[in-house]
């Protein structure tokens, strides 16, 4: 980076965090179970989960590049809050959430 752009620009040299994404998510424990069983299969076809339907992190990689983050929904609260560290530029937060909220639809009846 440029010496001009750092003295213009001081705020372009942090590191921008990830945002947090905040979906909803049953909060009775068998709803729970069945939706974390659908986010979990889904996420161990390109890497990993390692976690229970309360909380945990994930890993992996797809063709475009690698992610990662965590994820925690205290029990009975109708919300799952994900934080990703680790994302391919291409893919903008919105879509994440989007297929987020995909997968946990069938389970909108069960949320609250």
């Amino acid at each position: 980076m440029s010496t001009a752009f750092q003295t213009c620009c001081p705020e372009r040299n942090e590191v921008n965090p990830m945002p947090t994404i905040r979906v909803p998510y049953p909060a009775d424990p068998e709803h729970r179970k069945k939706a974390f069983r659908r986010l979990s299969s889904l996420a161990t076809r390109f890497g990993s989960v390692d976690g229970t339907p309360e909380a945990g992190t994930f890993e992996g990689s797809s063709p475009i590049g690698g992610y990662a983050g965590s994820y925690h929904s205290p029990a009975g609260v109708a919300e799952m809050v994900v934080e990703v560290t680790k994302k391919p530029i291409l893919i903008g937060m919105s879509r994440i959430e989007t297929e987020l909220r995909k997968v946990l639809s069938a389970d909108a009846s069960s949320v609250g």
